[in-house]
């Protein structure tokens, strides 16, 4: 017999829902956004204590739509009914479309084909049998209608400093002791919705984000409900050993208070050394796919069409020459910076061949070679100063910094974006491997980071850079949704490492190529397997300089 929910098998705990009741559909779910229309009958599922459920009722279902929000346990619907109440009276807000009901989530006391959108955020991750709950989502939802899921996954949070990884260890040992969380519990929700009868071709697979660190008096408020909840909620790290849980906790907690004051701390998930034993076309070849909008989106809020931006790491000129000709389009330019000469030629052809293709002036594009650390242009010169998975391949990245910001003018913007290696999540587990000869591969080049991604902001600050004119940000690219897609990445990627000259154990001639053929083996395996999927982290930060 399957439990119904056991988050609360030990009672109540209001300190325990109280860490839930900041989420509304923005902060939280804002995926389920683009699916909602304001005639829909939604169904929210865990709803906890119910500031997602009223959000949706009282400002997305505004044309006759409503919302019913389904708990197992009494007492939270009590806080939910509490808080439906409270914020009718204190926001003036109708919410008769907003209703709160018990029942389990494995017999849903509803007909089949009933609701246009049914919704269940961080709830699969606390079921023993999530299949059997993604079913009965699914039972109850209208033909046509969507099926929305989001679980948090424990193990890809990334904290650092390193020393504060510590507070994530905790939390996956609590969630592996409480015996009902799951804490790889997001990355196997794809999986587990196709053996639910889900058609995999109809999975729009997502991932999100939530970042703790830009904001520190946000930092101190989720401190303050955190400490409170390992105080006073009833949960054990060490359900066995209660001396050694209390010792944990004191731990956890004095660790925690740390993090919360230190300012450069953070919650989510030679020249350039990368061609240093000779360019390599099949190299510059896997990064000719990017475009701004699918690689660096997070610069077009702050990009002007009359914008000078220099792009610091152009690479192949692919994103160089889109800024030029689709963002730069009203007197702006852009200069595109590299140290190999065989990389600038490779952009100079690519840059005549799309405006020969695409019949376009591409007048405002010039490519130049220079160093990142003695960059060849006057103080303040640039609008926009951007680099694209650039420093992640320094030898010292604040040394690199520092030249990004001199050549930016008062009031204009840096912006920089690095991959976190260790962050990146492959699915199902034995494709693990991939990630694991990744970054052992980059940690023996001796000129890449496999965590430059989480020291982002960090070494920004070490740079000079002042912390609250960084904004940081964290985006996803998940290879998977698509088979063909995914098949046709892999096959560059497995041509990188056949024909690149890059060396997973450079010291050791016959394990390389053993670890190259396993490499190549289980990527073939993993491009053709409808269920497998890959999701990179990166992090980024937009910096505007001081006037």
């Amino acid at each position: 017999m399957v439990k119904e929910q056991a988050y609360y098998d030990k009672g109540y705990k209001k300190a325990i829902s109280d860490t839930h009741a900041w989420r509304t559909v923005d902060n939280a779910v804002s995926y389920v956004i683009p699916y909602v229309k304001p005639d829909f009958k939604v169904l929210d599922v865990g709803s906890g204590p119910g500031t997602i459920t009223v959000d949706f009722g009282v400002n997305y279902l505004t044309e006759g739509g409503s919302i019913i929000g389904v708990e197992p346990t009494q007492e939270v619907l009590d806080a939910a009914e509490a808080y439906k109440k409270k914020y009718a009276t204190e926001q003036d807000k109708n919410v008769d479309n907003v209703f709160f009901q018990k029942g389990s989530i494995y017999e849903l006391p509803f007909e089949d084909n009933t609701f246009d959108l049914v919704h269940a955020h961080q709830v699969t991750l606390h079921l023993e049998d999530p299949v059997a709950g993604l079913k009965e989502l699914r039972r109850v939802t209208k033909p046509g209608g969507y099926v929305c899921v989001k679980d948090g996954d424990m193990e890809t949070s990334v904290v650092y400093p390193e020393k504060y990884q510590l507070l994530r260890d905790f939390l996956v040992l609590k969630a592996k002791s409480s015996g009902y969380t799951d804490s790889q519990a997001g990355r196997k929700l794809r999986s587990r919705a196709i053996e639910a009868g889900y058609v995999p071709s109809n999975i729009k697979l997502t991932m999100s984000n939530w970042i703790l660190g830009n904001d520190q008096r946000i930092k101190g408020l989720y401190r303050d409900m955190i400490v409170t909840r390992a105080k006073s909620g009833g949960e054990q790290i060490y359900p066995d050993d209660p001396e050694k849980d209390e010792q944990v906790k004191a731990q956890f907690v004095e660790l925690l208070n740390e993090f919360t004051d230190d300012e450069t701390s953070l919650q989510v998930n030679s020249n350039q050394a990368y061609y240093g034993k000779g360019y390599k076309k099949v190299i510059s070849d896997t990064h000719a796919w990017r475009t701004v909008d699918n690689a660096v989106a997070y610069v077009i809020p702050y990009v002007k069409p009359n914008f000078k931006v220099l792009d610091v790491g152009s690479g192949p000129g692919t994103i160089t020459v889109d800024f030029g000709v689709n963002y730069l389009t009203e007197g702006g330019s852009i200069i595109g910076v590299e140290p190999t000469q065989e990389v600038i030629d490779t952009a100079e052809e690519y840059k005549k061949k799309y405006a020969s293709e695409n019949n376009k002036n591409v007048d405002n594009i010039s490519f130049q070679k220079g160093s990142i650390y003695k960059l060849p242009f006057e103080d303040n010169t640039f609008d926009l100063v951007h680099a694209h998975q650039v420093s992640l391949h320094l030898q010292d990245p604040v040394t690199a910094f520092k030249e990004l910001k001199r050549v930016a003018k008062p009031g204009g913007f840096v912006c920089v974006k690095d991959s976190d290696f260790e962050s990146r999540v492959y699915y199902p587990e034995k494709y693990q491997t991939l990630s694991d000869l990744h970054i052992i591969k980059a940690n023996n080049s001796g000129y890449t980071d496999s965590q430059a991604g989480r020291k982002l902001r960090g070494r920004a600050i070490d740079a000079g850079y002042e912390p609250n004119n960084i904004k940081l940000s964290v985006s996803t690219r998940i290879l998977g949704d698509n088979l063909s897609i995914k098949q046709a990445f892999v096959k560059r990627a497995i041509n990188r490492l056949k024909t690149s000259g890059e060396e997973i154990y450079p010291n050791d001639p016959e394990k390389n190529e053993q670890a190259k053929a396993k490499s190549i083996e289980l990527s073939t395996e993993f491009m053709n397997d409808e269920s497998s999927f890959q999701v990179n982290l990166n992090f980024e930060i937009v910096y505007q300089k001081t006037f």
